[in-house]
């Protein structure tokens, strides 16, 4: 398997996986997973100029945030065969519309956003809110959220 990443960040050379701009990663990849935060420069960062560069076959997964696909977009896509298909944790509206426009293509796989709750996530969930509950009783802060 080749792995490609289009990322802000800088990678390391020797991690064996190729950074490529936006247009390479979407032109060649089988699976297009998205593991971005929701800002103004990522909302619909798929959009129907992307799908067009996608392959026919590709597979777009959405596990990150639903805004970062544009819904009208990916409907275009997923109805004209201009990729394979779609498996999304995320929709652009949650709870979902009834009924959500992408919901009932026969292309497009829909999970219950439930990414969390198998046991080890749900392990880990729990040991950090304990280790986070403990910082604070000992007058530490573990990951503090605030403005300056």
């Amino acid at each position: 398997m080749n792995i490609l990443v289009h990322t802000r960040s800088s990678l390391q050379e020797s991690t064996g996986i190729k950074q490529v701009g936006k247009q390479e990663l979407l032109k060649t990849s089988d699976i297009v997973s998205l593991h971005m935060p929701l800002t103004e420069n990522t909302k619909h960062w798929i959009s129907r100029q992307e799908v067009e560069w996608m392959r026919k076959d590709s597979l777009l997964i959405n596990t990150a945030r639903g805004p970062l696909v544009d819904t009208d977009a990916l409907l275009y896509a997923l109805q004209n065969k201009k990729i394979g298909g779609a498996v999304l944790d995320v929709l652009d509206v949650e709870p979902p519309k009834n009924p959500h426009p992408v919901i009932f293509e026969k292309n497009c796989w829909v999970t219950p956003h439930i990414a969390w709750a198998g046991l080890e996530a749900r392990k880990l969930l729990l040991t950090g809110i304990i280790n986070n509950i403990k910082a604070y009783q000992s007058g530490e802060w573990i990951n503090p959220v605030y403005e300056e």
